[in-house]
């Protein structure tokens, strides 16, 4: 994500698990969900909607490439 908005795209986290939501952590009973807490961290909304020109998608496209690129 920081990588993203350093490019001037505006990127948010995608996943909260529901047993850290502050609507259901009361009613955890504290098993560790270890794939959840993974998707929480590495899931991540692009913004990609139906109004942005094709240079706006591209621009998206290239810093996701980038991110890539730079950590291989």
């Amino acid at each position: 994500i920081s990588h993203l908005r350093r490019r001037g795209v505006h990127a948010t986290f995608h996943y909260q698990p529901l047993h850290s939501s502050p609507f259901f952590a009361a009613r955890y009973a504290g098993e560790e969900l270890v794939q959840a807490a993974r998707f929480a961290d590495c899931l991540t909304r692009l913004p990609i909607i139906g109004h942005m020109s094709d240079q706006e998608v591209d621009a998206v496209i290239v810093a996701v490439k980038e991110f890539y690129d730079v950590r291989s």
